[in-house]
C-alpha cells in the first residue's frame, strides 16, 4: 500500500503556523462579536453591562414551545408543526426586531398565493400579539426553530436565539 509522506506537499503545518491560524481565527471571532455588539446596541438590544435581558432568562425553546401552545391542537402531522414554528419564529422577530422580521415575512409571502398570504399575515399578526403579551422585554432574535415528535405523538418545539 502505498500513502502519501506528510509534510508540505500535502498541506501540513508546522505548529507555529497552526498556532498562527488559530490566533487569527480568535481575533476575527472577536472582532466579529465586538461588530455585532455595536450593531445591536446601535439598535437597542444591549445596554450597559450586557444583554437587554430576555423573560425571566426563559429558554428560548421554552418560550417558542409557549407561544405555539393555542396551535397545537390543530397541528395534524410533523409538516404542519414545522410550518408552525416557521411561522412562529418570523412572528417573534417581527415583534422583537421588526427590521429584521419584515425581510423573513416578504420571503415567506413570495412563496404564497395572495389568498394564502392574507391568511399568513392574520396568523403572524396573532402570534407576534401573543408574542408581545407574553414576553415584552424578550428581544432574542429567533435564527432557527426545529420540531420533534415526541413518542405519545406530540410535538416538541426547540429553537436557537441569535441573543
Amino acid at each position: 500500500m502505498h500513502g502519501l509522506k506528510r509534510g508540505k506537499s500535502t498541506g501540513a503545518r508546522s505548529p507555529l503556523e497552526r498556532e498562527l491560524l488559530r490566533q487569527e481565527r480568535q481575533e476575527l471571532l472577536r472582532a466579529a462579536v465586538e461588530s455585532l455588539r455595536g450593531s445591536l446596541a446601535a439598535r437597542g438590544y444591549m445596554r450597559e453591562g450586557g444583554w437587554v435581558p430576555s423573560a425571566g432568562n426563559l429558554k428560548i425553546s421554552q418560550a417558542l414551545q409557549e407561544l405555539v401552545r393555542p396551535y397545537l391542537s390543530e397541528m395534524t402531522d410533523l409538516i404542519e408543526a414545522r410550518v408552525v414554528a416557521l411561522i412562529a419564529g418570523v412572528a417573534w422577530n417581527l415583534a422583537s426586531a421588526p427590521e429584521i422580521g419584515q425581510d423573513e415575512r416578504e420571503d415567506l409571502r413570495r412563496q404564497l398565493s395572495p389568498e394564502l398570504a392574507e391568511g399568513l399575515d392574520r396568523l403572524l399578526r396573532d402570534m407576534r400579539k401573543r408574542k408581545r403579551d407574553l414576553f415584552p422585554e424578550d428581544r432574542r432574535i429567533i435564527a432557527q426553530t426545529h420540531v420533534h415528535l415526541q413518542s405519545d405523538g406530540s410535538f416538541f418545539f426547540t429553537a436557537a436565539a441569535v441573543i
